[in-house]
């Protein structure tokens, strides 16, 4: 079993990226594979007023919004980075934890964008995993420099970029990328 494997979905805004992954991490659950990271869900129903990151273990965290009086600001977003780094450090730093010798998992991140590159702590955490063999699952802007290109370069053959013609079947790929490379045989 490989132990390092660093899969990077891309693609513009709204493209699909966080629903191929939320896809291919309910496929990776159903064949039973253990997920640690964090996904990012869309807040408002007539248009995007924010963002909320939901860990594997049940935290639901809102991190970003339109209404918020504090934090920096990225288009028409305030982002808590208090609460962005409370909930996103611990899953990290156990999965850095778990990749040194503990039961093999798949890490996900959902995404390392302009919001989330705004955390030092975050950028220096994904750095780290970023040099380990890990088992990584993370989407990634499309355009942006420091971490997210770092992510963009590091990526090789993994880099995949979500299109309207392949978004239906990255899920199963993923899959099989995984469950063949990062998943040890019960």
């Amino acid at each position: 079993m490989e132990t390092d494997l660093k899969i990077t979905l891309t693609g513009p805004p709204r493209c699909g990226k966080t629903t191929v992954l939320k896809k291919a991490c309910a496929l990776l659950k159903e064949r039973g594979v253990h997920l640690r990271g964090f996904l990012t869900e869309e807040i408002g129903d007539a248009g995007r007023s924010g963002f909320l990151l939901v860990t594997f273990d049940g935290i639901r965290v809102p991190f970003a919004h339109v209404d918020l009086k504090r934090g920096p600001r990225v288009g028409p977003y305030k982002v808590d980075l208090p609460a962005f780094e409370a909930a996103v450090l611990p899953q990290l730093r156990t999965g850095r934890k778990r990749s040194r010798g503990g039961k093999s998992e798949l890490l996900v991140v959902d995404e390392i964008g302009r919001m989330e590159c705004l955390s030092a702590p975050f950028v220096e955490e994904m750095d780290q995993l970023l040099s380990m063999p890990v088992c990584l699952l993370m989407t990634v802007g499309l355009r942006g420099g420091g971490l997210m290109e770092r992510v963009r370069n590091l990526a090789g053959d993994n880099l995949i970029q979500v299109t309207e013609s392949n978004r239906e079947m990255l899920p199963a790929i993923i899959l099989e990328s995984v469950t063949s490379r990062c998943v040890e045989e019960p």
